[in-house]
């Protein structure tokens, strides 16, 4: 898309367009701009956390070990030990104060 138009569309001179570009460049735009300028090209912004190396299925598991070592031995964590009944009694307190958790 032309520099015109999508400044056209952002009611903007072209000149904002080549500062939000620098802007962009320099990691200083912002993600409100950074949409704006997005939905003006028919586009959204996604962005994500990932990892430096690996999958998320691999960080995830490194984690657990290093959780599992923390863990001092014969201790038990509900939450991660009986996930289902630890969620339960989320939903149980939740429910005893007036909170909803969201599930159906």
């Amino acid at each position: 898309m032309r520099v015109e138009e999508v400044a056209r569309r952002l009611k903007v001179g072209q000149s904002e367009i080549y500062r939000l570009e620098i802007s962009e460049s320099r990691e200083t735009i912002t993600l409100k701009k950074l949409r704006a300028a997005a939905a003006a090209m028919h586009c959204e912004v996604v962005y994500a956390v990932v990892p430096i190396e690996g999958t998320l299925e691999d960080l995830a598991e490194e984690l657990e070990r290093e959780r599992k070592k923390r863990r001092p031995a014969g201790r038990k964590c509900l939450a991660t030990d009986d996930p289902f009944r630890f969620t339960q009694m989320v939903e149980t307190v939740l429910a005893l104060t007036g909170w909803h958790s969201g599930r159906h």
